[in-house]
């Protein structure tokens, strides 16, 4: 169908060779990105394939032991993305974040109301993300990390408890101090980290504290790291820390497509040409 538009019929005779290296684009369907791979070969640009070597070695093969942090709002595509890693081999999963919040709630911890009433009304089919990580915990429980204290906002300040004094009245809007010691450990202990998300409510420098500290750790680490995510690499830039990471993806929701072992249309593409052609 996308090789049937206008603007593939009228440029496609004028060229040979089809280059894509729009990987932040490569989990849309348009013509400009799938059209052209029909009509002639079509190979990846430079850009988009560091990104498919840098994402694909720090899932399948980069340096052990291998670890994802996870966090932010978007739990239903992190929850995926956990599933994808665990099934390839990433041996930890930290959690942080909304991400975090399902999680306690798959391993039975009540989070609050105020907790529970923003996964209600942010995360659609909630109920059913919260599915996926109880069976995740019953087939990984060693593998994923959550938190073990967790930081409330009281009126706008900060107050730490144990995950054993929930529920309260407050919500959740950082990570506690014992488990931003313990993420660091794995951390400094990793040959590969992958990043995707903000521990808690970083906007709000009175809950950027696990933010700030988990991306300084993983900045510090001198080993593979990878950042994927538009908001997570903003986060690193804004903090100063991106010329300390190996790699920081392009993509934004192409990178969570990609991580989540999702269909890409642009790839897919590629792939059909690459087989359409090498055999003429």
């Amino acid at each position: 169908k996308q090789s049937n538009s206008k603007m593939v019929a009228k440029l496609s005779p004028l060229a040979d060779l089809f280059i894509n290296d729009a990987f932040a684009a490569a989990h849309r369907c348009q013509p400009s990105l799938v059209g052209f791979a029909e009509k002639l070969p079509a190979i990846a640009g430079r850009v988009m394939q560091r990104e498919l070597d840098f994402l694909g070695k720090a899932i399948d093969s980069g340096p052990q032991p291998r670890i994802a942090i996870l966090g932010g709002s978007k739990a239903a595509d992190s929850v995926a993305i956990s599933e994808y890693f665990l099934k390839k081999g990433v041996d930890y999963v930290l959690t942080g974040g909304v991400v975090a919040n399902i999680f306690l709630i798959a391993a039975g911890i009540n989070i609050g109301k105020s907790s529970n009433e923003f996964i209600k009304k942010n995360i659609p089919n909630y109920e059913d993300v919260i599915d996926k990580a109880k069976y995740l915990l019953k087939n990984y429980n060693d593998r994923i990390i959550y938190p073990n204290d967790v930081v409330l906002n009281n009126e706008g300040n900060r107050l730490g408890v144990p995950i054993e004094s929930l529920p309260t009245e407050y919500p959740i809007h950082d990570i506690g101090l014992d488990t931003l010691v313990n993420y660091i450990e794995y951390i400094d202990k990793a040959g590969t980290v992958i990043a995707n998300g903000p521990m808690g409510v970083f906007e709000d420098a009175e809950f950027a504290i696990g933010t700030r500290e988990v991306f300084q750790s993983i900045s510090n680490n001198p080993n593979m790291t990878v950042v994927g995510g538009g908001e997570t690499a903003m986060a690193f830039n804004q903090m100063g820390l991106t010329s300390k990471i190996e790699h920081v993806s392009t993509g934004g929701g192409a990178c969570i497509a990609f991580m989540a072992d999702e269909t890409m249309p642009a790839l897919e593409a590629m792939r059909r040409s690459k087989n359409k052609y090498s055999k003429e």
